[in-house]
């Protein structure tokens, strides 16, 4: 996950959030984000957007443009004092944003997290405190 400003962009899953509230974004427009983001800092040419968001289709630079403004409107950036998105004239956009990669941390897994009771035909699979009463309550029988 990618956190800039208060947006949160989960590329594996393709979701936008901002502050905890999923952003609806057309998949081609958040392509169009993610590989901002992917080269952020960098000059990301028109051919390469073209390239990347719209493979095989003949589209003009009105299409890309389009897209840019959606996004801008939907990050609330603006072109003539850009935030996340920068214009670079006749060449294509950089994003300018400061990001943060987070990552959600596993919780651990120990030999004494959960407790299997099998039985034929079913497994139940009990956490942890209640698997240290399972287990004592066991060991009674």
């Amino acid at each position: 996950m990618i956190k800039f400003g208060t947006f949160t962009l989960d590329i594996q899953n393709r979701q936008l959030f901002e502050n905890d509230q999923r952003v609806e974004l057309n998949p081609r427009y958040l392509d169009a984000l993610i590989l901002l983001i992917q080269h952020r800092g960098e000059l990301v040419a028109k051919d390469v957007f073209f390239d990347s968001v719209w493979p095989g289709v003949v589209v003009t630079d009105d299409a890309l443009t389009q897209c840019i403004k959606t996004l801008r409107k939907l990050l609330r950036d603006s072109a003539t004092a850009p935030v996340f998105i920068q214009t670079v004239p006749k060449h294509g956009y950089r994003f300018i944003a400061e990001c943060r990669e987070q990552t959600d941390p596993q919780p651990a897994i120990t030999q004494h997290s959960y407790l299997a009771i099998a039985h034929p035909g079913w497994r139940l699979f009990i956490g942890g405190l209640a698997a240290a009463h399972w287990q004592a309550c066991l060991a009674v029988y």
